[in-house]
């Protein structure tokens, strides 16, 4: 398997749109509208966040989350140039984070 098949880097073509009250610059929990409970419990099925651009480096660059007032999700991410490039050199993307299906962590 090659470099390039073992990376997923098409760019995002329709991503899920914020819910109401968040801006694009902040963490934004997704859940089923229908999902109620587990809202009220503090668990969503995902995070889109928003970076920008801040930084290039020899290969890399660097991507930052802005300062929200709430803990960051990531903080900062390197990206690998060729990838940005690929992306269409982007001055923000946007990162989906969601556990995979079937895995489970034991307490």
């Amino acid at each position: 398997m090659t470099e390039e098949s073992a990376v997923d880097v098409s760019p995002l073509t329709d991503p899920e749109p914020f819910e109401s009250g968040t801006t694009a610059s902040t963490a934004t929990p997704t859940a089923p509208a229908g999902n109620v409970a587990s809202r009220e419990r503090g668990t969503v099925d995902s995070f889109q966040v928003t970076l920008h651009k801040a930084k290039e480096t020899k290969n890399t660059v660097r991507y930052e989350e802005p300062e929200s007032g709430d803990p960051p999700v990531i903080g900062t991410l390197y990206l690998q140039k060729w990838a940005t490039h690929r992306l269409g050199d982007p001055e923000s993307i946007v990162v989906t984070i969601e556990p995979l299906a079937g895995v489970t962590t034991s307490a």
